[in-house]
């Protein structure tokens, strides 16, 4: 066998030892990293590119999930404000037909970011804005339907099926039934 799949770990057993981590000191780290997105993110195609998986959607996806947490709440408003600004540049490459961000995926295609579209949208009041990415993100549906719609596999939560179902439930917690 042509090397390991593992490596040795050398850090000491916790010996089932319980300890707490302040929350202030984790907002404290989150806050730390918020900034360094914000001060390090370039907006260009070539970042929007990779639905919420690792593009600027992703970007986007952080800050609305952050605003409708709790602990977060006094950020709320920022936070989808920044959302909506990352969101505008990922849905310029979302609308462009290319295959990677055609595919009907939660994680990696472009659906992903209509189903964040309806959600920031919904967050912020906007309801038409967030009926049509709703609209959008059904309207792949029907192409999931079709045996090897990608070429590349079905099945998988990044590219396929499975990441399109994640996508419905993603929209059925935002949505509740009404969806």
């Amino acid at each position: 066998m042509a090397g390991r799949r593992y490596f040795v770990n050398n850090m000491a057993d916790s010996a089932g030892k319980y300890f707490e981590i302040p929350k202030e000191d984790i907002k404290t780290l989150c806050y730390s990293y918020l900034q360094r997105v914000f001060d390090e993110q370039t907006l260009t195609s070539e970042d929007a590119d990779g639905g919420i998986y690792i593009g600027l959607a992703g970007v986007s996806y952080m800050c609305y999930y952050l605003a409708e947490h709790p602990e977060f709440a006094e950020l709320r408003d920022d936070l989808l404000e920044r959302s909506q600004y990352y969101l505008q540049y990922a849905l310029t490459v979302a609308e462009t037909p290319n295959l990677i961000t055609s595919r009907a995926a939660f994680l990696f295609g472009g659906c992903g970011t209509y189903a964040l579209a309806a959600a920031v949208y919904r967050a912020l009041g906007k309801e038409r804005e967030s009926r049509y990415f709703l609209g959008k993100y059904v309207s792949f549906a029907d192409g999931c339907q079709r045996p090897d719609f990608l070429g590349c596999g079905l099945y998988e939560v990044l590219g396929g099926r499975a990441g399109y179902l994640s996508g419905i439930l993603f929209l059925q917690k935002v949505f509740g039934s009404e969806g």
